[in-house]
């Protein structure tokens, strides 16, 4: 306990809960092997360690180059509070699966997390300042009450990847300053593109102050960054870009893409067989691509055979190379002599010019983009009508109602209709897709009786209403969510994957560094396994990060790697391999010319991935208006935090979560799962905490109304689609401002639902307040503002009725009292009540921009809408 007392600086009275909570963490640590009690223990063991030994890098490579002038090894100051920090946010984490009862599990979450946030508090104190003066030197320097607010930011976020990965890296800091409002300045001259842009300088200093947390960016990352720039970060590299590999660039991606599908759908479809004298030294092609076209080959008509004078001229030449197609087409070896030539069915020069003068216009003239999202709206509409309104009409018709909801049709449909198409999924759908053959007449009419005896009993009713309503609320989740939420989905997993790569290798490199009270042994043998370690550390991260992952990853890879496959595959394989074939036997050539253009692709998907986020690097290229930034560790909106959805609704499934482990607590009363949902929701509110003090009390810090005032999130009130932001004033404590945000029917609406100290505020300083509370909404994706609602909404005086014992009356009676005309949130847009009379509704959609109509317009100019 001496040690634990050391590392967190405690007093003797604050030692005793620890000692008595080890004590009662002991005994099940002793029983079973490695279960949570005893990695607890041994997490709390590293931190005193940690506290303890000094830790230093050791650089053979180095030393060795000065010649043992140099250091062997360097202290690490920084790592210290880093490793305290991390152990002890490992050891609260194994809090909901220690063996101990609730209220011992409740005194040992408030000491870990009470001994983890001070942990926390040290590290950003001591390398905040490291980060910020870093940033600055390095060119970012903010001029702006914006770009001051989001250097603070900046350095907060790459303090984040800190205390929850316990290292950063160049793609940390791209991230941070891309999704923020600081960014870089404009590429000045030559010397700047040599010595490097702010980045790259930032990339140098963190290095060298925070070395051991901060790893240097490879050096293909730092030339991308500098190639780059020449694009980005000057006037006619932007104007090359926007103008020229902007639209053109998507204009062959996409034909490609689409030629690509076109192939895969009905098949390569050579036009045309040549003769073609071929080299003696020319490689054939392998079995798989000769058993790939010689079936479209045997379906063309065989040439005509040369005359005698052209085969004594063949005869006479030796010609050292095969005749090439034209370049616009695909060319593939059928056999020795012969060349088959595969068209574009959808890619020209000339389809490829027009594409691109379309998203030009797309791109850079409003009106025509106007004018071809009202068509396509009207399009939509009118196919809408069609397709979903009139018969929605049509079975709504008084008539065809009737006739539907009849008892002989509900006969036929329950005896008849439902049966037969029961029989059709099992007697033709099924074995048309392969699952069993094809059943006789006698089957299909046996299915066809059990069909009526089930559908028609109790479980088969239940069944089909069971069904239906799983069918509606399927459709419903990928009209709405299923495509964002599978491209996010990916992002994250591929995201997870990398990370998961990037600690492992960053844990092989804490192993190899050297404590002090090791031997010199141990620091001999580290300095060599660090050595090769280090190359080995290299290539994987070049492989995987360059070659493997973009090829893996669909959205990396379709259509940039796979448009490159096709390129690639086509143009260098004979040239490749010619070459190759000079220094290697045949087998070898081709093997090795497989691996290197199979892995070259993943280059440009990579190079289309990263780009795309150095854009947004520069203070030019910095978007006219707000948008939603990223909360939490998953990045996701605050809308999609609450709104649930496939892969959305981060908050809503924790609270699911949590409601599920509390059914099953029973079952074991010594581990707690709920804990570790409770946990997870305590840390989606911190997200929260952060992103408002970050942007809403950071912003009015800058303010001459706000600058005395001491403001800060009190507390985070978190329920399955509300959030609620206590903002408290330390001069009026008792009067906090109550911010809500809520999710409803798949929109975020916000407002403030108490003004607390805001009620004693000038005119003038709540429309300071306003204005940043509006940014606030900006930035979380708010898409309603209850006040702002609420004031297009006002309804007239109501005279009093007469009998408030009829309904009616009674909803007038309570719209009088009310402000406002009675409103909800549909999926479709706000829905209005006129003057609380329920029969009727207005309507307003949303999706229309600028303004919407309502709708009728007659029965809400009546009522004043």
């Amino acid at each position: 306990m001496l040690r634990i007392q050391a590392a967190l600086e405690l007093t003797d009275d604050d030692v005793r809960p620890w000692l008595a909570m080890c004590e009662r963490l002991l005994p099940a640590a002793r029983r079973g092997f490695w279960n949570a009690n005893a990695r607890l223990l041994f997490d709390l063991q590293q931190v005193c360690l940690d506290h303890e030994q000094e830790i230093y890098k050791v650089d053979l490579l180095r030393w060795l180059r000065s010649l043992g002038k140099d250091s062997l090894k360097h202290p690490l100051p920084n790592q210290r509070v880093v490793m305290m920090s991390k152990h002890l946010r490992s050891a609260a984490l194994r809090v909901p699966a220690v063996q101990i009862d609730a209220e011992g599990r409740k005194e040992l979450s408030d000491l870990l997390h009470a001994a983890a946030d001070a942990a926390e508090h040290l590290l950003r104190k001591r390398m905040e300042p490291l980060v910020a003066s870093a940033l600055t030197e390095a060119g970012f320097a903010p001029s702006s009450v914006v770009e001051r607010v989001a250097f603070r930011k900046v350095t907060h976020e790459l303090l984040d990847g800190v205390v929850q990965r316990g290292f950063l890296t160049l793609g940390d800091l791209r991230d941070a300053v891309s999704r923020n409002q600081l960014k870089m300045p404009d590429l000045t001259d030559s010397q700047e593109f040599v010595s490097g842009d702010p980045l790259l300088r930032t990339d140098r200093l963190l290095a060298s102050r925070v070395d051991g947390v901060y790893q240097r960016g490879p050096f293909y990352l730092r030339w991308l960054q500098r190639l780059s720039s020449l694009a980005y970060g000057t006037h006619y590299g932007r104007l090359l870009t926007r103008f020229l590999f902007l639209p053109f660039g998507l204009s062959f991606l996409t034909l490609m893409a689409v030629e690509e599908v076109a192939h895969l759908v009905i098949g390569y479809q050579p036009t045309s067989t040549t003769h073609a004298a071929v080299d003696s030294h020319t490689t054939p092609p392998s079995t798989s691509e000769a058993s790939e076209t010689q079936p479209a080959a045997s379906e063309q008509p065989r040439a005509e055979p040369p005359d005698d004078s052209d085969a004594a001229t063949d005869s006479d030449e030796a010609p050292t190379d095969a005749a090439v197609p034209p370049p616009t087409a695909d060319v593939s070896l059928i056999a020795a002599g012969h060349v088959t030539v595969r068209h574009h069915l959808v890619y020209s020069h000339l389809n490829m010019f027009w594409l691109g003068c379309f998203l030009f216009a797309l791109i850079h003239a409003p009106a025509f983009r106007g004018a071809v999202v009202s068509l396509l709206k009207t399009t939509w509409k009118v196919l809408k009508v069609a397709l979903v309104e009139v018969p929605l009409r049509i079975v709504k018709f008084p008539p065809v109602e009737w006739l539907l909801k009849s008892f002989p049709m509900k006969l036929f449909r329950r005896i008849v209709l439902a049966p037969l198409l029961a029989t059709a999924v099992f007697c033709l759908v099924l074995p048309y897709f392969g699952v069993y053959d094809r059943p006789n007449r006698w089957w299909s009419l046996a299915i066809l009786l059990v069909s009526i005896v089930v559908l028609n009993s109790r479980i088969g009713r239940d069944t089909e209403e069971l069904t239906r309503e799983f069918l509606s609320r399927t459709w419903y989740r990928i009209r709405t969510h299923l495509l964002l939420g599978l491209f996010t989905l990916v992002v994250d997993a591929f995201q997870w994957l990398m990370d998961g790569l990037e600690r492992v290798l960053y844990a092989v490199d804490e192993l190899l560094r050297f404590r002090s009270g090791e031997s010199g042994v141990a620091l001999g043998l580290k300095a060599v396994f660090g050595l090769a370690w280090s190359i080995i550390h290299g290539v994987i991260r070049f492989c995987v990060t360059l070659l493997i992952e973009p090829q893996i990853n669909p959205i990396k890879h379709f259509p940039v790697v796979t448009v490159s496959h096709k390129l690639v595959l086509g143009t260098l394989t004979i040239p490749l391999a010619t070459v190759l074939e000079r220094f290697y036997d045949r087998a070898t050539a081709y093997t090795m010319t497989g691996l290197i253009l199979s892995g070259i692709p993943g280059v440009f998907g990579f190079l289309a991935w990263e780009l795309k986020e150095n854009w947004k690097l520069y203070s030019a290229n910095r978007p006219p208006t707000l948008r939603p930034v990223r909360i939490g560790h998953h990045g996701e909106s605050l809308l999609r935090l609450l709104c649930p959805g496939f892969h959305s609704g981060t908050i809503p499934k924790l609270f699911a979560r949590r409601r599920r482990a509390a059914r099953k607590a029973h079952q074991n009363l010594n581990v707690n799962k709920q804990a570790r949902y409770t946990e997870k929701l305590h840390h989606e509110a911190e997200s929260l905490r952060h992103f408002v003090d970050r942007e809403l009390i950071g912003l009015l810090r800058e303010s001459r109304t706000f600058h005395e005032r001491s403001l800060s999130v009190e507390h985070v009130e978190l329920a399955t689609n509300r959030v609620a932001i206590l903002l408290l004033d330390e001069a009026q404590p008792d009067e906090p401002v109550h911010i809500e945000f809520a999710e409803q029917s798949g929109w975020l609406i916000a407002g403030v639902a108490e003004l607390g100290w805001l009620a004693d505020l000038t005119d003038e300083d709540r429309a300071v307040f306003r204005t940043a509370l509006a940014g606030l909404y900006k930035l979380g994706a708010v898409d309603l503002v209850r006040e702002q609602i609420e004031s297009q909404f006002i309804a007239p005086s109501i005279p009093a009725v007469a009998h408030a014992s009829d309904a009616t009356s009674l909803a007038n009676e309570t719209a009088s009292a009310s402000k406002t005309h009675p409103y909800d949130i549909a999926s479709t847009g706000l829905v209005v009540w006129p003057l609380g009379h329920y029969e009727a509704e207005v309507h307003y959609v949303l999706d229309e921009t600028p303004t919407t109509t309502p709708r009728p317009r007659s029965l809400a100019r009546a009522a004043g809408l």
